[in-house]
């Protein structure tokens, strides 16, 4: 890592505070380091720099190298007065510290802000979108630059809350990214809602959508016209939940990806028929990985002995998981038949999409009596342990 002439001297102040002298060996200087600043500037620097990396370090709890680098963006504060100001402000509001560090770790800026002509407006123009106090605190506390948007940008919110109808999901849009607010909503998302609805999505549908993936609607109309062509190349019913579910699948990956998918399925004996009518069945398979759909159809074919035709047929299986739940309810399953304790003929599907609490009440409680280890016989299976 190398330094210009300031940062080195931001560098040499915070190890001499540290008595940390080690800390240099891990770092590369400029060879040979000219300081070619005025006299009067090292002498400002020498007044001013040392205490941003010392109140970086000691009162926020930044590392070192991150007070270093946040305290170029700070050399012209002239004490520390408004970066407790701003410290103070956040704890009174209540956020934790970890979440102050967070936030000033993420931008440092936030410690040149005026608590009462920039913090405090922020956070109560947050507060009228019906975000809650917890709300705001951890958005502000994941995305710092809400407290630097316009107006303008702000009020896009409320567009996404009559889109969406849904504060909640905007919320979690929110928080994986604040891309939304800084896009246009009549020029670049508007276009591409309606040309959702020409196919017969419905404004919940692209809700849900939304909610699984926010930036979808910040595409290209382009690519989202070619999304749409190959969702339709799978003959999914257009303006079905199941085209949804499939449009974002597919939205996720490239065509490349698409298709090493499939062909676990080809390489499996089926025909593109059976692969068709799977995935129409379940579009969520399209989410599966490569290699998730590899083992789980190795594991069901090779190891419980199903027809591959028969998983076909029953595509949900494919979307478990394999070590929580398959491998752990076939070995019960397998425990119970040769103790002769299953008498209502249930399969591995049937068992596979029961919730614990049901499994628990149709194959571990009837048969407490008769084998009282029962329970621990299936956290053992649950956790790998298939002596049995």
């Amino acid at each position: 890592m190398t330094f210009s002439p300031r940062k080195l001297y931001f560098l040499l102040r915070t190890c001499y505070a540290l008595q940390s002298p080690n800390y240099l060996s891990s770092l590369r200087f400029p060879t040979p380091v000219f300081f070619s600043c005025s006299s009067s500037a090292a002498d400002n620097a020498s007044l001013q720099g040392p205490f941003i990396v010392d109140n970086l370090i000691n009162s926020v709890g930044i590392s070192p190298e991150r007070a270093i680098k946040a305290s170029g963006s700070l050399f012209y504060l002239q004490s520390p007065s408004k970066p407790d100001a701003v410290r103070q402000f956040f704890m009174d509001s209540g956020f934790s510290d970890i979440q102050i560090k967070n936030i000033i770790s993420k931008s440092s800026r936030v410690l040149l802000a005026d608590v009462d002509t920039i913090l405090k407006p922020r956070m109560e123009a947050l507060k009228e979108f019906d975000f809650s106090e917890s709300d705001v605190i951890r958005l502000v506390s994941r995305k710092p630059t809400f407290l630097f948007c316009s107006d303008a940008q702000l009020k896009r919110i409320n567009f996404w809350r009559e889109i969406l109808q849904s504060k909640d999901i905007v919320l979690n849009a929110l928080l994986r990214g604040n891309r939304i607010i800084f896009t246009v909503p009549e020029r670049n998302i508007m276009p591409k809602i309606q040309f959702l609805r020409s196919y017969g999505i419905s404004q919940d549908q692209i809700a849900y959508m939304f909610r699984i993936n926010p930036t979808f609607v910040t595409r290209k109309l382009d690519t989202i016209r070619r999304l749409v062509k190959r969702v339709e190349e799978l003959r999914f019913l257009c303006g079905s939940r199941a085209f949804c579910v499939a449009l974002i699948s597919i939205s996720q990956m490239s065509r490349a990806t698409m298709d090493s998918k499939l062909t676990v399925f080809r390489t499996m004996g089926c025909s593109e028929a059976d692969i068709s009518l799977a995935i129409l069945k379940c579009p969520q398979l399209l989410m599966r990985s490569a290699k998730n759909l590899k083992n789980t159809m190795d594991f069901l074919v090779k190891n419980a002995g199903f027809e591959t035709s028969y998983v076909m047929e029953r595509p949900l299986f494919l979307t478990c998981s394999l070590e929580n739940r398959l491998i752990p309810r076939y070995h019960l399953l397998q425990f119970l038949k040769s103790k002769d304790l299953l008498k209502n003929g249930l399969s591995l599907f049937t068992i596979t999409l029961f919730s614990e609490k049901k499994l628990m009440e149709k194959l571990i409680v009837p048969y407490q009596e008769e084998m009282p280890e029962l329970r621990q016989i299936y956290a053992s299976a649950f956790a790998g342990k298939f002596a049995m």
